[in-house]
C-alpha cells in the first residue's frame, strides 16, 4: 500500500483524533475511505523520541556514576557533583514509566477486539527476544572480563534458575539476584501492560476475553492511579510489583485517553492535581517528574514540530527507536571500560573523566547498532516463527509491535 507522510497536519484537512501513537512511538496506520482509494499516513511524535532519547543517556550516566573505578575517582574529588547526578539521572525511570503508559493507552485503542490471550503474548514477545539476546552478550562480558573488574558490583556466574527467572519475568518478584543494570523495568514493564490489559478486558460488559477501551476502565484505572501516588508509592515494599509504579504509568495513560476523549480530560486534571496535592504530604521528586512529564504529552505529544527540519527529525527517531537498545546494553560497556581501566592502571581525575565519556558514547553508539542491524533480523525471525505457529494453529498471528 502507498504511504503518505504528512509533514504538517494542521494543513492536512484530517482529523487529528484519528491519530493514534504506536510502536516506538510510530503513529498508527491510520485509514480513510476517500471515494475509491485509501489514504495512507505515517507520522512520529518527536516529542517523544526526544524524551526517550535523553531519558536512556540519564539511566546510562546513572549507572556509569553507580559502578565502575572511574565512579570512585570522581567521588573522592567532587562528592557533591558525582551524588547530584547519580540521584538525578535516576529520575528518568519516571519519564520512561510516563511514556509507557502513554504509548500503552494508544495501543489498547487500536487494539480493540483483540484477544487478551494475543495481546499478552505479542507484548511478551515484543520484549524478550532482544532483552534475551542483551542478558547473554552481559553475562559473556561478564565471565569474560569479570576477574579484571574484582568489584563487588560485578554479577556472579548465570545460573540456570537465575536465567529461567529473567526469562519470565519474574527476577524482581522472585528476589532473584539481577544479570544486568536496569532490567527489572522490563518486568515492570510488562506487569503494567498486563494488569492494564486485564482491566480493559474485565471493564466490558459483554464478555472479558477481548480488549476495549470503555469509560469503565477509565475510571478504574484513574482510581489505580490515585491509591499508588496516596499509598502504594510511599514505601519500597511494593516496588517489586506494577502497582507501585503505577501513579507514574497511570498518569501516562490518562494523558493519553484525555488527548483522545473530551470526556476523559475532567478525569485527567483531577487525578494530576490530587498528585500534586499528594507531593505536599509525601513529598517525592520521582512523583514530581512524572506529573510534568504526563502534562507535557498531554500537551506537546501531538505537536508538529514544523520548525524542525526533516533530517533532525530523522536522526531524532533514529535516536529514540535506539533507547531501547541503549538501554538493555550500556551495563556491558561499563564492565569493559572497568576492566580496561584496571588492566591499563590509570588514575587521575581527568583519565576517569575520559574513560566515562568514552564509556558513555560507545554504549550509544553500540545501542544505534543493534537498533539498526539485530534488532530487525530479530524481529524478522520472531515474525516468520509467528506465521509458521499460526498456520499450525499455535498462538496469534502476527501484528506490528507496541511500544
Amino acid at each position: 500500500m502507498p504511504r503518505l507522510v504528512l509533514r504538517n497536519l494542521a494543513s492536512s484537512h484530517l482529523d487529528p483524533n484519528l491519530l493514534l501513537i504506536l510502536g516506538s512511538s510510530w503513529r498508527d496506520l491510520g485509514v480513510w475511505q476517500l471515494g475509491f482509494f485509501t489514504v495512507w499516513f505515517l507520522m512520529r511524535s518527536w516529542v517523544i523520541d526526544l524524551m526517550k532519547f535523553l531519558a536512556a543517556q540519564c539511566i546510562v550516566i546513572h549507572h556509569l556514576l553507580s559502578y565502575g573505578p572511574m565512579r570512585d575517582v570522581l567521588e573522592r574529588e567532587y562528592p557533591r557533583i558525582v551524588d547530584a547526578l547519580f540521584t538525578g539521572s535516576r529520575l528518568a525511570v519516571q519519564l520512561f514509566l510516563v511514556i509507557g503508559g502513554y504509548l500503552t493507552a494508544q495501543s489498547l485503542m487500536r487494539a480493540r477486539g483483540a484477544h487478551l490471550g494475543d495481546l499478552l503474548v505479542k507484548r511478551y514477545l515484543r520484549l524478550t527476544p532482544f532483552y534475551l539476546m542483551s542478558l547473554v552478550i552481559c553475562a559473556a562480558v561478564v565471565g569474560a572480563l569479570g576477574d579484571w573488574v574484582c568489584q563487588d558490583w560485578v554479577p556472579e556466574g548465570v545460573t540456570w534458575t537465575q536465567l529461567l527467572a529473567h526469562a519470565l519475568l519474574l527476577q524482581g518478584v522472585l528476589h532473584v539476584p539481577s544479570m544486568s543494570a536496569g532490567v527489572w523495568y522490563v518486568a515492570i514493564d510488562f506487569q503494567l501492560f498486563a494488569m492494564v490489559a486485564f482491566l480493559a478486558s474485565l471493564c466490558r460488559k459483554n464478555g472479558w476475553t477481548s480488549i476495549k477501551v470503555s469509560a469503565n476502565l477509565i475510571w478504574v484505572l484513574a482510581l489505580l492511579t490515585f491509591s499508588s501516588l496516596w499509598f502504594f508509592n510511599l514505601t519500597q515494599t511494593w516496588d517489586d510489583w506494577a502497582i507501585y509504579f503505577m501513579g507514574a504509568y497511570g498518569l501516562g495513560l490518562l494523558a493519553a485517553f484525555a488527548a483522545r476523549f473530551d470526556n476523559a480530560r475532567p478525569l485527567f486534571f483531577a487525578v494530576w492535581l490530587f498528585g500534586w496535592v499528594s507531593l505536599t504530604q509525601f513529598w517525592r521528586v520521582r512523583i514530581l517528574v512524572a506529573l510534568m512529564g504526563a502534562i507535557l504529552l498531554y500537551c506537546y505529544a501531538d505537536h508538529s514540530g514544523e520548525f524542525l527540519s526533516p533530517a533532525f527529525k530523522r536522526r531524532l527517531s533514529q535516536l529514540g527507536n535506539a533507547a531501547y537498545a541503549t538501554f538493555l546494553n550500556h551495563f556491558a560497556w561499563v564492565v569493559i571500560f572497568s576492566a580496561l581501566w584496571n588492566a591499563a592502571d590509570l588514575h587521575g581525575v581527568v583519565q576517569a573523566l575520559v574513560m566515562i565519556l568514552l564509556c558513555w558514547f560507545s554504549a550509544l553508539a553500540w545501542g544505534l547498532v543493534l537498533h539498526r542491524f539485530v534488532e530487525p533480523c530479530l524481529s524478522q525471525a520472531l515474525t516468520g516463527l509467528q506465521r509458521g505457529l499460526s498456520r499450525l494453529g499455535f498462538g496469534p498471528k502476527p501484528m506490528e509491535s507496541f511500544h
